[in-house]
């Protein structure tokens, strides 16, 4: 190998120091350049126009901003602010919009909203068909990166669902936060001409979402106001909620969850005795009153209760089912009460993933007495039900006797309806001396309607009406429909013969009511 020549290290080392420093030349004018456009994009308008205009050219013609002042490091003011996404059905408009952000939170990755204001919002929301659904990620409230929001202020916001109005709020204020460690309101308030919301809480991202909060609501729905409190307080094994509301009626609800693999849980609801007629205006009932405790876990549960209806008292004692995947089995549901020794069993199964949701039950019944004073005078009832299908088709067959104590009449029924009409199969009453037997067809839309055939053979009306004893013999024929001005109906009644509270009846009739 030649030796080196002399000097040659020297000048190796005097050139790479020349390279380092035009490097390190070009780093720094790199830096200035990087930091000159950043001070350009965050504090000038024309940085912020830039932004704005790359943002709209990027929503394909979705975002519209009529115009902009101040700049990206804020307070930065957009006005008539448009999002309008016809495939998804929406249509917001914005009035004004001012943001105050903080630039350096951005070097610890994290977005630090100083104030947001935002005024005259409303959105037009149209139903489009339904998009195939796409696989969704594990749900998570670990936030992707921190967000810290000092104050958010909203004023005067709308929302229409095809025209029709949803939701319309004066003002909503918010302050909070979203990070890795979780989530944390420290003020909420809603006000709306509906009613209010004040909420505050936190809810942590680790195992289990330990966490607490309280919500204070008043609200106005369907002229009907609600309100009360609700609280909330999980440490990540076992989460408690307890519900107070104080309108329509004082009610309590409490429960608790162990998060484990089989949920098991607990509640309790209590409602004091009250008026209906807080919540139905028109209800006929003087007094209601409610008490339910119950227990389970994923797969099963129990309830036991008592419901106060005026005078009466109603035990539920126990209702216990089962829940196999989709299939709501109810092993039993007993109705009794302490004034009688009559009681109610059903049993069956629903099966929940039916469209619509469909179900066999079973109902049996014995030594059951409803008082005057709920039907109108004492019956006596006893019998057993069969009803399947669902909301679309349906079907129900069995026997039962009802009547005054001492003096009941068996019923034997067998129908199939729909949402449409009732088929009335058979009706089949029989008396101790008589009865009577009906068929036909009951129309229940788009009006109310009826054609139905009777025959009856010394049937005494005094059984459903105290007032009203007597035989009587008769063939009946009546078809018609309710209208906005009454019954238009026919009817046709012949050989009518018999006893009427002791006094005798003959004759024919062939009517038509307009």
């Amino acid at each position: 190998m030649p030796a080196r020549a002399p000097g040659t290290k020297s000048i190796c080392g005097i050139a790479t120091l020349r390279i380092l420093k035009w490097i390190g030349i070009a780093f720094a004018v790199f830096v200035v350049i990087v930091a000159a456009l950043l001070f350009w994009l965050l504090d000038t308008e024309s940085g912020a126009r830039f932004a704005i205009a790359r943002a709209i050219g990027a929503m394909d013609g979705k975002l519209a901003i009529e115009r902009s002042s101040g700049t990206l490091a804020g307070p930065l003011t957009l006005a008539n602010v448009r999002y309008a996404d016809p495939s998804a059905g929406v249509d917001a408009r914005v009035g004004s919009v001012i943001v105050d952000i903080a630039p350096s939170a951005l070097l610890a990755k994290a977005v630090h909203v100083v104030g947001l204001d935002v005024d005259r919002v409303d959105v037009a929301l149209t139903t489009v068909p339904p998009k195939p659904e796409q696989p969704s990620a594990p749900f998570s409230l670990e936030a992707p990166l921190d967000v810290l929001l000092d104050r958010f202020a909203l004023k005067h916001a709308s929302i229409t669902q095809d025209g029709q109005p949803v939701f319309a709020a004066d003002s909503l204020d918010l302050a909070g936060a979203w990070t890795r460690g979780g989530a944390i309101i420290r003020t909420l308030a809603l006000r709306a001409p509906d009613g209010s919301v004040d909420l505050h809480g936190t809810i942590s991202s680790a195992p289990g979402y330990p966490g607490d909060g309280e919500t204070t609501f008043h609200w106005k729905a369907a002229d009907r106001e609600i309100a009360g409190t609700l609280k909330a307080k999980g440490d990540g094994k076992q989460a408690t909620l307890d519900l107070a509301l104080s309108a329509p009626t004082p009610a309590t609800i409490a429960a608790t969850l162990t998060q484990s693999r089989d949920f098991p849980w607990t509640a309790k609801v209590t409602v004091p005795r009250f008026d209906p007629k807080r919540v139905q205006s028109d209800s006929t009932l003087t007094a209601l009153a409610l008490s339910l405790e119950g227990s389970g876990d994923k797969q099963h549960g129990a309830l036991n209760g008592e419901v106060d209806v005026n005078e009466h008292r109603v035990q539920l004692a126990p209702f216990r089912y089962a829940l196999d995947g989709q299939t709501l089995t109810i092993e039993t549901l007993t109705l009794k009460t302490p004034e009688a020794e009559g009681t109610l069993n059903a049993s069956g199964a629903v099966q929940l993933d039916a469209k619509p949701i469909s179900a066999k039950l079973a109902l049996i019944w014995d030594g059951v007495e409803l008082p005057a004073d709920l039907v109108g005078q004492p019956l006596a009832t006893h019998g057993k039900l069969d009803v399947s299908g669902s909301a679309e088709r349906f079907h129900a067959e069995g026997a039962l006797a009802i009547g005054p104590p001492g003096k009941l009449s068996d019923i034997a029924l067998n129908l199939d309806g729909t949402p449409e009409a009732i088929a009335l199969k058979q009706l089949a009453l029989k008396q101790p001396k008589g009865g009577l037997d009906a068929e036909g067809t009951i129309t229940l839309k788009p009006a109310l309607g009826w054609q139905l055939t009777t025959k009856a053979d010394k049937f005494d009306p005094g059984a459903f009406a105290a007032e009203w004893p007597g035989a009587l013999d008769f063939s009946l024929a009546t078809s018609g429909t309710m209208t906005d001005q009454g019954p238009d109906a026919t009817i046709k009644l012949d050989k009518l013969a018999g006893t009427l509270r002791k006094r005798a009846v003959s004759g024919n009739a062939d009517l038509k009511i307009a």
